[in-house]
């Protein structure tokens, strides 16, 4: 079997620190596998990180100015919804799909439900940060063979990222219904 496509021991991206922990749920596992998301793409992504990180305040305030978040009680609310979006982009892109980064996408999920953020409105979002991080990483010269990984890894963080979250999305709405 393609080794892109075992999670039988803790992979690492040598010195980065970037893995995908095979401990994960089973249906998440085949999740990665399905979108061909590998220690490659992260390492990959993680070199994105450190412009991320300087972009990050940004970015969430683009973002949650697109929510158009208005009634007081969600109001009171929003710095403690920026600094999780913020650990929460900036988790994205430390090369690491562990426990912690599943939770996290679980947290967003009952976020967008406690503020009332419909799907359509999270995945508007997404494509606008799809968008900003491929503008960003067209800024790169990675050195990398081929040109597409980049891009291809950013499609599969990304795709993992919406899939995980309209998931528990969904999975709070119908405990909720």
């Amino acid at each position: 079997m393609n080794k892109r496509m075992v999670f039988s021991e803790r992979e690492t991206c040598n010195q980065d620190g970037c893995y995908i922990d095979p401990s994960l749920p089973a249906d998440i596992l085949i999740q990665l596998m399905l979108i061909h998301l590998d220690e490659q793409d992260l390492q990959l992504i993680n070199r994105l990180s450190p412009l991320m990180k300087d972009d990050i305040f940004y970015i969430v305030e683009e973002y949650v100015n697109q929510l158009a978040i208005s009634d007081s009680k969600s109001l009171q609310h929003i710095n403690e919804f920026k600094n999780f979006l913020r650990s929460h982009i900036y988790e994205l892109f430390s090369g690491r799909i562990d426990t912690d980064f599943i939770n996290s996408r679980k947290k967003l999920a009952l976020y967008h439900q406690k503020f009332g953020l419909e799907l359509a409105g999270y995945f508007k979002c997404i494509a606008e940060l799809f968008k900003y991080i491929f503008e960003k990483g067209n800024i790169i010269k990675l050195n990398d063979t081929n040109p597409s990984h980049l891009p291809r890894a950013i499609t599969r963080i990304i795709s993992f990222e919406l899939m995980l979250v309209h998931l528990y999305m969904e999975k709070h709405s119908s405990l909720v219904s």
